[in-house]
């Protein structure tokens, strides 16, 4: 009986020890600018990365389901393409991974912006790199900046 009793208590220390780094990780699921001062270049990199495959599938997937027979969906759907295809030329077309890395750890050198989500700085990054006019870039980031705070 003595050995049972150690073994729950095994068990038991067992499942606490599992479940600490599972806790600890919760604390990093906000991908914010805490987040992002916290993982490496290459980890930054394969982020962005993302985000810019993402901007591929979120198009195909918006245009998918369109009927191109129908008058009113090729309408449509010339007006989404039309607008993807301008929106990706203004501000993703000759931007590289290395100036939107520098670009998020600039950006989030300021504390005040920290708690904005990286997707969401990712965009008021974007608009800096095509030459947002820095009145309209201060206005975007006060917006973000109390979105981000409201969370």
């Amino acid at each position: 009986m003595k050995w049972l009793r150690t073994a729950e208590i095994v068990f038991v220390m067992l499942c606490l020890f599992l479940t600490v780094p599972v806790t600890r990780n919760q604390e990093y699921d906000r991908r914010d600018g805490d987040w992002w001062r916290g993982i490496n270049r290459v980890s930054k990199a394969y982020y962005l990365a993302g985000i810019v495959d993402g901007v591929e599938l979120g198009n195909r997937l918006s245009i998918g389901r369109i009927d191109k027979n129908d008058k009113a969906d090729k309408e449509c759907s010339e007006r989404v393409t039309t607008t993807f295809s301008s929106q990706c030329a203004k501000y993703l077309a000759n931007v590289t991974l290395i100036q939107l890395t520098d670009g998020l750890d600039a950006f989030y050198g300021d504390s005040t912006n920290r708690r904005i989500l990286a997707r969401d700085a990712t965009w008021l990054v974007l608009n800096r790199i095509v030459g947002t006019p820095e009145a309209e870039m201060q206005g975007l980031i006060e917006s973000y900046r109390k979105s981000a705070a409201a969370e």
